[in-house]
């Protein structure tokens, strides 16, 4: 029998070679398995097992995982009650005091720059985002020499410079390990970020979830446990162009889908969204001028729609029924963006028809924008040509 302690994030595998070989001749069946116990914890019903019945010499192996993180989320990662690491906006890392705004009762964290968007790597460790970017490049945590911590545009997923491991301290703290040269993540003497081989000087981080507010309230009424959106194109040319923009918010949660249809079909399952084009300045829908170049309403229909920022606002935190996307046909509006710009303001509809608000709204009268690579932005000049890892795990938070 081997045993093994589980600390950091990665992989430990277990060769029960031996025992196959030995239970294949006993005559008898030996159990073969891992038991995975909590070193504080003496109660044997707590104990977790795993048997195999495999009696062939050909090395079967029982892997685990432990995942500090959930591959896709972002965490806010505090080094004290007070304080955590923070991208600075030129590059650098450093510890800086925790911006917070309280809502409802409910602490909401403000500052988007200090976030991280955590990716798992088939390296198996973890690349660590930050959620502002330029130009559809989001810089990533990392080294360049071994003891400098910096964030750069990550161009390999696998390179040990980008990944992190996770190494347990307790039941709720960690600390990072680069995997380039397997030194714990501390601060120096300037407050900004580098690399450590004594254990001493290491930053332990306790993970909070980045709260800021990114969907509406609500679902689609008659779907449950999995949802399906269908966007129905009123022009088949528009089908032509955009029915992929609509359907790039697939394949990020398996909770929901989205399906885009040519006109004159009428799917009867799933939430039905129509997209036609419309003049808007005259369509009677309050506070819309030639730069709106496109609107999302809930429990609507192309010729019964809500009009009023009140009713609009009520229902977007309701269930929804029905709704529809009016692209704007104002001279100088839609018409006026090239196709990469128009496609993505067809993905941003389509994002607001799957319950995703504006992410840089003001939750706080004094508060600033809450900023992050995305193409959920609220004004067109910000938003991203296409969806980011912000976006979907705006998405995943939304629907699991």
């Amino acid at each position: 029998m081997s045993t093994t302690t589980i600390k950091k994030s990665g992989v430990c595998s277990f060769d029960f070679t031996e025992l196959a070989i030995a239970s294949k001749y006993a005559g008898y069946d030996i159990k073969k398995g891992i038991v995975i116990t909590n070193a504080n914890e003496t109660n044997a019903s707590l104990r977790r097992s795993f048997y195999m019945t495999e009696y062939s010499s050909s090395k079967p192996r029982v892997v685990v995982e432990w995942n500090p993180v959930i591959d896709g989320m972002a965490y806010v990662f505090k080094t004290d009650s007070e304080n955590c690491i923070a991208y600075d906006g030129t590059g650098n890392v450093s510890e800086t005091f925790i911006a917070t705004v309280p809502i409802y009762n409910t602490k909401i964290y403000s500052d988007s720059s200090q976030a991280w968007i955590v990716k798992k790597s088939k390296s198996g460790g973890y690349i660590l985002y930050t959620l502002n970017g330029e130009n559809g490049v989001q810089p990533a945590l990392c080294t360049t020499n071994g003891s400098n911590v910096i964030t750069s545009t990550c161009t390999n997923e696998i390179s040990a410079y980008y990944n992190w491991e996770f190494e347990k301290i307790t039941n709720n703290t960690y600390c990072m390990i680069n995997m380039y040269n397997n030194k714990w993540l501390y601060k120096k003497s300037n407050g900004r970020l580098g690399l450590t081989d004594d254990s001493s000087q290491r930053l332990i981080f306790t993970k909070v979830n980045s709260n800021y507010p990114s969907n509406w309230d609500g679902k689609y009424s008659g779907q449950t446990n999995t949802y399906k959106l269908n966007i129905i194109f009123n022009s088949q040319a528009d089908y032509n162009s955009f029915a992929s923009s609509a359907e790039a918010w697939n394949d990020i949660s398996d909770k929901i889908s989205v399906k885009a249809y040519p006109p004159n079909v009428t799917p009867t399952s799933g939430l039905n969204v129509f997209l036609s084009r419309k003049n808007l300045t005259t369509s009677g829908i309050e506070d819309v001028y030639y730069t709106t170049y496109g609107i999302f309403i809930p429990n609507s229909s192309l010729n019964n729609y809500l009009k009023t920022n009140n009713d609009i606002r009520k229902n977007l935190l309701e269930d929804w029924s029905s709704g529809v996307i009016f692209i704007n046909q104002d001279n100088g509006s839609f018409n006026s963006l090239n196709f990469t710009r128009q496609k993505a303001v067809v993905m941003h509809e389509v994002g607001h028809a799957l319950k995703l608000c504006h992410i840089d709204e003001k939750v706080a009268p004094r508060e600033s924008a809450f900023t992050a690579m995305s193409i959920m932005r609220g004004q067109h000049s910000d938003i991203n040509d296409t969806i980011t890892l912000y976006d979907k795990l705006s998405l995943k938070k939304k629907w699991g």
